[in-house]
């Protein structure tokens, strides 16, 4: 009995310390994506107190928790904001910061952190990028910093309509590091060709991944022509799914603009009748991921709205007025004089 007794109050506290333990939670991340909550709402308030000082303290101290339990996101924004806020109270300071937070990100040693600042501060060059990120592949492909990929996006340019389908769907950081380089500013054709020859080969044509990698590459293919025909090739390779509309919207709105000052009405019209095809058949899907790409895919809306839209341009000369009309049939036009009198008015 005596034996009996003593195992219930362990017994008791185990189940005790479970309940607590279960409880016990992390925070969600805030909207921003940041871990050490209770750190950026103190920020936050100083932020909005404008106590400068203030806010640098706090930053130091989320710096060197998020360092502790190497929350990467937390770390460099903090880190950016201390060198914003300290560089607001002596701006001489500024490069001095500067080359402190690169010597730190060095230090830390880890290499999508390292990449994004290259890009974010430092602007190094895509050869530079290529190099770093063909090095660090291993530990690039066992890292997945999500929020990092959500604030500095990968997908500008062309697939910025798109970034809420893709960036889910990245699947580590040596993925996002070779998105982030195939959309880079600064990229020559060389890069691009190096670039789009890596993430070719890690996608392994994953739809609509894939599709959106080759068409960011074919959009920025020297040469209006080869990227003309590059396009058209993109099209017919995912002919019946809804990225094959992309690239055909591209094709349309290239067509557009070579018709300026050259095409007759009947030209216009038979053009519109083209895109409004295509239109129909982007609304023909509805449903998971080629719903949510057609339903992003606005180019043939947006050209059939120019094609639509009325308006009316009026020059003026010695005395004349030229009246060029835009999809009206007929106009109005008064005329009125400096005393306030209408001098002429009729419809047309």
């Amino acid at each position: 009995m005596r034996k009996f007794l003593h195992v219930i109050p362990l017994m008791s506290a185990v189940l005790a310390l479970t309940s607590f333990l279960s409880v016990r939670r992390e925070p969600a991340p805030d909207s921003d994506g940041h871990v050490l909550t209770s750190l950026w709402k103190e920020y936050a308030k100083a932020s909005d107190a404008d106590r400068p000082k203030k806010e640098a303290e706090i930053l130091l101290r989320i710096k060197e928790q998020a360092l502790a339990g190497r929350l990467m996101w937390d770390y460099y924004d903090a880190a950016r904001k201390y060198v914003q806020v300290s560089s607001r109270r002596d701006w001489k300071l500024r490069e001095k910061l500067e080359k402190e937070l690169e010597q730190e990100v060095v230090a830390y040693g880890e290499p999508v952190l390292t990449f994004v600042h290259a890009c974010d501060r430092v602007g190094r060059d895509a050869a530079w990028l290529l190099d770093f990120v063909q090095s660090h592949e291993r530990e690039l492909k066992s890292g997945k910093n999500a929020a990092m990929y959500k604030v500095f996006s990968p997908f500008r340019r062309s697939l910025d309509n798109y970034s809420e389908i893709l960036l889910p769907l990245i699947g580590n950081d040596y993925e996002y590091a070779l998105w982030m380089i195939l959309g880079y500013w600064h990229l020559d054709d060389s890069a691009l060709e190096n670039a789009w020859a890596l993430i070719d080969a890690e996608l392994g044509g994953r739809y609509p991944e894939a599709a959106f990698a080759e068409y960011e590459y074919v959009s920025r293919i020297s040469g209006e022509d080869n990227r003309v025909a590059a396009l058209w090739r993109l099209a017919g390779k995912y002919e019946g799914k809804a990225a094959a509309l992309i690239p055909r919207a591209d094709i349309l709105e290239n067509e557009f603009r070579s018709m300026e000052g050259k095409a007759s009405s009947d030209d216009y019209l038979a053009f519109r009748s083209v895109v409004k095809s295509y239109e129909s058949e982007r609304r023909m899907f509805r449903n998971g991921m080629d719903g949510a790409v057609a339903k992003r895919c606005a180019g043939f809306a947006s050209i059939i709205f120019q094609l639509e839209e009325k308006s009316v341009i009026v020059n003026v000369h010695e005395g004349k007025g030229i009246f060029m009309l835009r999809n009206a049939d007929s106009f109005k036009v008064s005329v009125v004089g400096r005393d306030g009198k209408t001098v002429y008015d009729a419809r047309h």
